[in-house]
């Protein structure tokens, strides 16, 4: 498990005995670490904070997770979640927004764009199983559903 540790950067957890998991890698980010995501066909963790960066960090071997690179343009990053072809990532800021970063190079991701109108703030934000759907839980309270759509997979509002 790969689990956001805030000021204290990431931990790598190793979950198989779950009444004695133990960490077996943890690496400093600078900035702090609110969500993290994993890339499972890269073996890439995806990190936001509040400092506006997203942070890439190869974990291949757990024991010794690094930092590969930060890229600007993230607001204060509360959600993570990777598309179900492993092309986008989804990041959904404190402010309300919802950004999107191509992530077919992952330790190399590009920023296409923040999609707001979700309301005054984002709680929280999940993908559904099918890839094409998402949650948004809304810091006023309330749940609004979004699609990605097909041509750019931008998040947007309503099933």
């Amino acid at each position: 498990a790969y689990v956001s540790c805030w000021q204290g950067g990431l931990a790598v957890v190793d979950v198989s005995q779950p009444a004695t998991m133990t960490i077996v890698g943890q690496v400093d980010v600078p900035g702090d670490v609110w969500a993290a995501t994993l890339s499972p066909e890269d073996g890439v963790v995806y990190a936001a904070g509040r400092n506006g960066r997203l942070t890439m960090i190869d974990v291949a071997a757990p024991e010794a997770p690094r930092v590969l690179s930060q890229i600007e343009g993230l607001g204060r990053g509360l959600c993570l979640v990777v598309s179900a072809d492993g092309r986008r990532l989804y990041a959904a800021e404190e402010s309300g927004g919802i950004s999107t970063f191509d992530i077919a190079s992952p330790r190399t991701p590009v920023f296409v764009e923040t999609r707001s109108g979700w309301g005054t703030g984002v709680f929280g934000f999940a993908g559904l199983p099918s890839g094409l759907h998402g949650l948004v839980a809304l810091n006023e309270g309330g749940l609004v559903a979004i699609t990605f759509e097909a041509e750019a997979d931008r998040p947007a509002r309503g099933l």
